[in-house]
């Protein structure tokens, strides 16, 4: 996975030099904060720069059938997905993530 930096551009660069004071960029719309599920606990790493929902998607559910080896038996949500908001905009189960995997086989 890679994580991408926002370069200033020579206008706000020159902005600054006016004013004498850093600039502040917005944080990305792309920024995602992945959920993983195992039994009772769950392990939230640090945000990552996706492109699209697509590409959330993708790797939310390569994530999913990854964990399968591990989780046994277990039911319900295996990644969860959310926005720079907090809100969940994707949620992949370990049935979904079984069914992709044998869909692969």
């Amino acid at each position: 996975m890679m994580q991408c930096a926002v370069f200033e551009t020579t206008e706000a660069l020159e902005s600054n030099r006016e004013f004498n004071e850093p600039t502040v960029l917005a944080m990305p719309e792309s920024l995602f904060t992945f959920e993983y599920r195992n039994g009772e606990s769950v392990r939230q790493p640090q945000g990552v720069e996706l492109a699209n929902l697509e590409a959330v998607h993708e790797e939310a559910l390569r994530s999913a059938i990854g964990m399968l080896d591990d989780t046994g038996g277990q039911e319900g949500w295996a990644v969860r997905v959310r926005d720079r908001n907090g809100k969940i905009v994707l949620s992949i189960d370990f049935d979904e993530a079984k069914q992709d995997e044998a869909a692969a086989e």
